[in-house]
């Protein structure tokens, strides 16, 4: 579906994310992307609970998105850290550099979409 042909959709936002077959934890995000990204460091520390309170999940309410559009995500855990890893790392590195970045891995995961014989509409 192209979202520019659809008046209704016009200018909505939508939340892309992983599938909620499974969840990973935030730390679990943190090791996988550190793979991608050498040289980050990171360590676990442990606050009292009374300090403050952090939810324990944190996830992406994606449900607009398969509804409207029918979308569900193609990426694995691992293929999704790496692509979050090199978009920062990019940002980080090059910021000026960031829109070509962003365009080059939208291209990749259309590619994918073709490879995985996804129904889609091109944007690009």
């Amino acid at each position: 579906m192209n979202l520019a042909s659809k008046e209704k959709l016009h200018g909505e936002s939508f939340n892309f994310g992983p599938s909620l077959s499974k969840e990973y934890s935030v730390l679990e995000l943190v090791k996988s992307t550190s793979k991608f990204w050498q040289g980050t460091s990171w360590k676990k520390i442990t606050v009292p609970k009374n300090l403050f309170f952090e939810s324990g999940l944190l996830r992406l309410n994606c449900n607009k998105a398969k509804k409207f559009l029918n979308w569900k995500s193609i990426l694995k855990f691992e293929e999704l850290s790496k692509m979050v890893a090199v978009w920062y790392l990019n940002y980080y590195s090059n910021p000026k550099n960031i829109n070509k970045i962003t365009l080059l891995q939208i291209k990749k995961y259309q590619s994918l979409l073709e490879e995985k014989g996804s129904n889609w509409v091109k944007i690009l």
